[in-house]
């Protein structure tokens, strides 16, 4: 894995090893240099280091007073913790019980500072949370059909949309072209996100474009023409693509479009036959990044239709 700032090479990896519980299945999330594992109630922190790529484990918190009271005993209920962003000294957590966590790091070693932030205000799980490039606000998904907005540090609700569909995922998208930073002042209740755009997937099929400065919900968070059959559980976005994934498996690739906001792009994604072996999907800035059964990594860049095998 590179240090921060740095491009990517191929001689740093990670190693881990971690004691879990028996029967326990560990949800695991990468944001350089930070690596997130949720245990059931049990988080864990830990960073690498600029120079070797070690990791060092900041912090271990218990979250069980955070479950929910119906306890699933398996499935992605069991786990307290159900979405994580990593962001300009905070830790943001989105919860199956619908409470919203923020913790704040340490600016020197990314240490977990201080009690966590607790927002309420969503009735059902979070399904997904990102924090603003500006670090200034939050923005949360769930299953109860509302995204919201929160502000950083009070942790004050903004805003709250109602779509009318469980939300499964969310990814923000790099800044509308001209865009400008909101002018209110910080965490002031008036205070309006600086421009920004996220893509939400949802129970119903749709991939919808949330613009989070726009107040009105007839066009704040409107559908992309082209709907999935079933429920959009993966987004994904870089430079000026998005990939969406639903649960029969259909992938959709997207690019900016400067009326629609996002528009199919079918030219720029790999052959079925190609990716009929692989079982993880990503987008880099250059491509579609594929990881095959056989641990094969292959790169479909923009520019040919022919893919780079990495690894």
């Amino acid at each position: 894995m590179p240090a921060r700032g740095a491009e990517p090479h191929d001689d740093c990896w990670w190693e881990w090893s971690e004691n879990l519980s028996a029967g326990s299945t560990p949800s695991v999330w990468l944001r350089w240099p930070a690596l997130v594992v949720c245990e059931r109630e049990n988080l864990r922190l830990y960073v690498a280091s600029d120079d070797a790529g070690d990791l060092r484990q900041c912090a271990a918190v218990s979250l069980g007073r955070y479950q929910p009271a119906l306890q699933l005993s398996s499935g992605r209920g069991a786990q307290v913790v159900q979405c994580v962003d990593f962001r300009r000294h905070y830790l943001a957590c989105g919860t199956s019980a619908g409470t919203l966590l923020a913790f704040l790091l340490d600016a020197a070693s990314l240490d977990i500072a201080s009690a966590p932030l607790e927002m309420a205000g969503h009735s059902k799980v979070v399904t997904s949370v990102n924090a603003s490039a500006d670090g200034r606000h939050l923005f949360s998904a769930s299953m109860d059909r509302t995204l919201r907005i929160w502000s950083l540090p009070r942790g004050s609700p903004l805003r709250t949309l109602k779509i009318g569909t469980p939300i499964v995922a969310m990814a923000l998208c790099p800044p509308p072209p001209g865009a400008a930073p909101a002018a209110a002042a910080l965490d002031s209740p008036e205070a309006a996100p600086a421009p920004q755009q996220l893509l939400v997937g949802c129970a119903d099929g749709t991939v919808r474009l949330w613009d989070a400065e726009c107040a009105k919900p007839s066009r704040a968070a409107r559908a992309l023409r082209s709907a999935h059959a079933q429920y959009v559980g993966v987004i994904r976005v870089a430079a000026e693509y998005a990939l969406s994934s639903s649960r029969d498996g259909e992938l959709q690739l997207w690019r900016r479009d400067a009326r629609e906001g996002y528009a199919p792009w079918a030219e720029g994604m790999p052959r079925a036959a190609d990716l009929a072996a692989c079982w993880l999907l990503d987008l880099l800035p250059d491509g579609v990044v594929a990881v095959g059964a056989a641990g094969t990594v292959k790169l479909w860049p923009w520019s040919s239709a022919s893919p780079v095998l990495l690894r």
